[in-house]
């Protein structure tokens, strides 16, 4: 990694995410506060070859539901969730060529 040293105004404050992490968004821009049973987006931003990542699932109340985890070998991210529920997949960072989701499983292609 490496150190920057930049201004913002309020409105255009990025969001910056380390390497070979995981970070849920919830489908609610109006409330601090998700429901994760009910749908999410799971962003993957870089991963190296070789790395992984697992963060817990909360419900509202702080509870653990479950997991996501990702794995990268070679130009493939798979990427898994434990619960039963609505979600989408974003790669942040690097782009896919594509991505194939199904149930609870997800593989990024990369270039």
């Amino acid at each position: 990694g490496v150190w920057k040293k930049e201004t913002y105004n309020y409105m255009s404050l990025p969001l910056f995410v380390r390497e070979n992490t995981i970070l849920l968004v919830g489908k609610c821009d109006n409330v601090p506060d998700y429901d994760y049973e009910e749908e999410f987006t799971v962003c993957i931003p870089e991963f190296t070859d070789g790395a992984s990542a697992c963060v817990l699932i909360p419900s509202q109340t702080g509870d653990k539901i479950g997991f996501v985890k990702a794995v990268r070998k070679e130009n493939q991210i798979m990427v898994e969730i434990s619960i039963d529920t609505k979600w989408k997949i974003r790669k942040l960072g690097e782009e896919a060529v594509r991505i194939e989701q199904e149930g609870r499983k997800a593989l990024i292609f990369l270039k």
